[in-house]
């Protein structure tokens, strides 16, 4: 069981929200270590609570935000993913949440989810604070990922029609916008797989009903020039897990092996065989779950003052 609190925070013009959610027991001395969780593309902080309430019932804190421009959380610019400026803003939250005197600044992890995933490397790699990192299904190369599940023909395509879009917005034009997930290609959806479809309208469905079936097309432009898992040798030699499916049919999991290959340091891989990309938040969550729990309360509670 937590105590959950709702948690807002200026930065760049932005009030961003989500929820710190604590332990029922009264906190330590020196405050409870915090992880923070940085959840999937599109979703919104709530489809992170599961997770959240895991780490919260081993005695650690949780805090989950809104990205910028998605959900509670301010931004000029609806639906649209940054993800640098998403990595600015976690690192903002941060800054913030180590005010609390329940939280114990200085023993801090992050946890990512695909999206997510690659945000917390970068997060985490540049962000001296962070002391542990577990990644599931991380997003390791955008680029990759694009190239990898978009034939070359229709990656070309789509290349020059963001650059369209680009000049139409320079223009004075907005954005355009396509549904997130769909399985009618009428719809012209940016995920038309009945996995991403399924595990997101049944999210929305269950938690958070303001969810919005939409992105902006240069999301996509965003997503193909991030390469998180470049990053990720940085964070050494601090430690780090990562979690894979094998066969992942959105984030193909070779992309996040190399980057780890390449990191020194404390490091831990497990492979999980079947379900895919969303199994990680179905039949495979409570291996993957706690599995993140012990990798935080091994490194952020180990010789803890009560």
């Amino acid at each position: 069981m937590s105590k959950t609190f709702p948690f807002a925070y200026p930065h760049e013009g932005a009030i961003l929200r989500g929820e710190l959610h604590l332990p029922e027991v009264p906190a330590p001395v020196d405050g409870f270590p915090l992880v923070l969780l940085a959840h999937g593309l599109g979703a919104l902080q709530q489809w992170s609570h599961r997770t959240a309430a895991v780490f919260t019932d081993a005695g650690l804190a949780a805090l989950t935000v809104d990205y910028r421009g998605f959900g509670h959380s301010d931004g000029e610019l609806r639906q649209q993913a940054e993800p640098w400026r998403i990595v600015h803003d976690l690192r903002a939250a941060l800054d913030h949440v180590v005010l609390d005197d329940r939280i114990d600044g200085s023993r801090i992890g992050v946890w990512g989810t695909s999206f997510g995933g690659g945000l917390a490397i970068v997060t985490a790699a540049v962000d001296r604070r962070v002391k542990v990192l577990f990644l599931q299904v991380p997003v390791a190369s955008g680029g990759g990922l694009m190239k990898a599940i978009t034939p070359p023909d229709v990656f070309e395509a789509l290349g020059n029609a963001l650059d369209v879009d680009r000049v139409c917005i320079a223009s004075g034009k907005p954005p355009a916008r396509y549904p997130q997930t769909s399985t009618d290609p009428a719809d012209g959806a940016l995920a038309q797989d009945e996995g991403t479809y399924s595990w997101m309208t049944a999210e929305a469905a269950a938690t958070t009903p303001h969810w919005v079936n939409e992105l902006t097309f240069q999301t996509i432009d965003r997503l193909i020039e991030f390469e998180p898992g470049d990053y990720l040798p940085r964070f050494a030699p601090r430690p780090v897990m990562l979690m894979v499916v094998e066969g992942d049919e959105i984030n193909p999991e070779q992309y996040a092996i190399d980057a780890l290959e390449k990191t020194d340091g404390p490091k831990k891989l497990l492979r999980l065989v079947g379900g895919g990309h969303y199994s990680v938040y179905r039949e495979h969550f409570d291996a993957v779950s706690s599995a993140a729990r012990d990798w935080f309360t091994e490194h952020l509670l180990s010789g803890a003052q009560p």
